[in-house]
């Protein structure tokens, strides 16, 4: 039995528990409108917060991959170490709709379109690693990037609005790196605390 870990399959979980994900446009995250109409923001925009909150420690590190049918494949296997004539760092994961295979880490580099040098560099360097996917059709390619940092960012912080003067909490949950569906589930279990916690004390200091 295999487990579907991609972007997609997390997404149709969200779809089958019928949760609501809403998308709206801040510049930053003192943006006066954020805490006139929330109490607790939860802060996962990934790279994006180098921007956002001004986080200098996060860096992206680019990946592209490439989708590929080959039914043939049933497991995930990778080749670490730097490989005296295999070139990036190949891996495959076997999927119960396709392939995926990879893989390119450049650190530092924020565009995110599909660079044919690296669909080269990934397609000598899988096939040459394993064989078997010579004959694979190519279904498509993607890019995109890992939101770095030397530590996950998991923590709360009190923001102030200096016209209204109201206070909102944010939570930050970001800087996952290349593990951010393999932390997903622990990160979001810590955050949910966190919300637990602050929701009394919200109640508490409306009633005073």
């Amino acid at each position: 039995m295999g487990t579907n870990t991609s972007v997609s399959g997390v997404q149709g979980w969200i779809l089958l528990y019928n949760l609501h994900v809403g998308e709206q446009a801040f510049p930053s995250m003192d943006h006066q409108q954020l805490s006139l109409d929330y109490d607790v923001i939860i802060n996962c925009t990934g790279v994006g917060a180098h921007g956002l909150v001004g986080d200098t420690k996060v860096f992206p590190s680019r990946g592209q991959v490439m989708r590929v049918k080959a039914p043939w494949v049933k497991h995930w296997m990778l080749l670490e170490g730097k490989h005296p004539y295999i070139p990036g760092i190949p891996y495959v994961a076997g999927g119960s709709t396709a392939t995926l295979i990879g893989g390119i880490r450049q650190d530092g580099r924020w565009d995110l379109h599909n660079d044919p040098r690296d669909t080269k560099t990934i397609w000598n360097g899988v096939t040459a690693a394993f064989p078997a996917l010579k004959d694979a059709v190519v279904l498509e390619e993607k890019t995109g990037l890992r939101p770095m940092r030397e530590e996950i960012r998991l923590e709360r912080e009190e923001k102030k609005d200096p016209l209204s003067g109201r206070t909102v909490q944010v939570i930050h949950n970001y800087g996952h790196g290349a593990n951010g569906i393999t932390w997903s589930l622990g990160c979001a279990k810590e955050v949910a605390l966190m919300v637990k916690q602050l929701l009394p004390e919200k109640s508490v200091k409306s009633r005073l």
